[in-house]
């Protein structure tokens, strides 16, 4: 960010006979709209291209390995925002196949824990950026839902 928020603040309730401070601070909203349009536009294009990786397929041992390691995140009660993000790309990633052969319920649970853990960390809420993690996972969890129902 190039302004602080108290920065931003100083200025709005600033006045100046010259006008000047009033041309600085609409420069900066300016430019604090900017940035956040393409914070959102990085996000967006994020989720664009971890969905264009490719899909992944487990046989029988990747689904018993994947199978222990959700059933134990979702056990774990100390998760963090390193596990809602080490999960984000690879719960996308996994093809409606081995979503049937993991569990559909063992994974919306765990996605929904995740999602759980990432609303509330500080990560995501200090930056806004860092909540692409948890709009992944919920976009799995909608995928999910559309697993089930097929």
């Amino acid at each position: 960010m190039l302004f602080s928020d108290a920065e931003v603040k100083q200025l709005k309730h600033t006045r100046s006979t010259e006008g000047t401070l009033g041309v600085i601070y609409r420069r900066v909203e300016t430019l604090t709209r900017k940035q956040a349009v393409l914070e959102a536009r990085v996000a967006i294009l994020e989720i664009a291209l971890s969905s264009r990786q490719s899909s992944v397929a487990l046989d029988t041992e990747q689904v018993r390995a994947v199978r222990s390691a959700v059933t134990s995140t979702c056990k774990s009660r100390d998760l963090t925002f390193s596990d809602v993000v080490a999960w984000s790309d690879d719960l996308l990633r996994l093809d409606r196949e081995a979503c049937k052969a993991v569990g559909i319920k063992r994974l919306r649970k765990l996605a929904d824990k995740l999602i759980l853990v990432g609303d509330e960390s500080p990560e995501a809420l200090g930056d806004a950026s860092k909540s692409i993690h948890v709009d992944k996972l919920t976009i799995f969890r909608d995928r999910l839902g559309k697993y089930s129902k097929a």
